[in-house]
């Protein structure tokens, strides 16, 4: 189970994000090697964030909030990064916006049970550290050069861009959404 937010970052678009996610797996390799790492296995330092794969301006990250760097398994990865940008652009689409593959999307989740790292899909620039953290990207109200995080036009009760959270354990009842995201497995 992931805890979801839609709409935080510059934005990615969607295709070249679930291409960055795919080519995330094959990366893997590489990466472990640089660090010393077992094969089929990733380093995400402390407090950091890594840039698993990169497709035009559209990321995939790792990010590691504790106080020491950690190993996480890709595949775990990947499967619930489709997930959330799948689910992203869904609750997009439900809350009136015309998706297409071109949609711009930017999301961050973190795992309620499982690895402890969050995912991100975001904007990125293959010219800069693969560690430069999603936050690092500023432009003006979480757009950038792939457009703006889309809108919903609430009536006041929420601020744009359009942004979803998801929190099972919170007492209050959701005001956007009650969907589970629950990452599918790849056979």
């Amino acid at each position: 189970m992931l805890d979801v937010t839609c709409g935080l970052w510059a934005t990615a678009v969607q295709a070249d994000a679930k291409q960055a996610i795919e080519e995330a797996t094959g990366n893997i390799g590489a990466v472990a090697a640089i660090v010393g790492a077992s094969p089929g296995l990733v380093f995400v330092g402390s407090q950091a964030c890594s840039r698993l794969a990169c497709v035009g301006t559209s990321g995939f990250y790792a990010c590691n909030d504790r106080d020491e760097g950690i190993f996480v398994s890709p595949a775990d990865l990947t499967d619930s990064a489709t997930a959330l940008v799948d689910h992203c652009v869904a609750y997009y689409k439900d809350k009136g916006v015309d998706t297409n593959d071109q949609t711009p999307v930017s999301a961050q989740a973190f795992y309620l049970t499982g690895p402890e790292v969050n995912l991100v899909v975001s904007y990125c620039d293959s010219n800069e550290d693969q560690n430069k953290k999603p936050s690092d990207y500023t432009f003006d109200e979480n757009c950038g050069p792939n457009g703006c995080n889309p809108t919903c036009g609430w009536d006041g009760a929420q601020e744009n861009p359009c942004r979803f959270w998801q929190n099972p354990f919170a007492s209050a009842k959701p005001t956007t959404s009650t969907a589970a995201v629950t990452p599918t497995p790849t056979l």
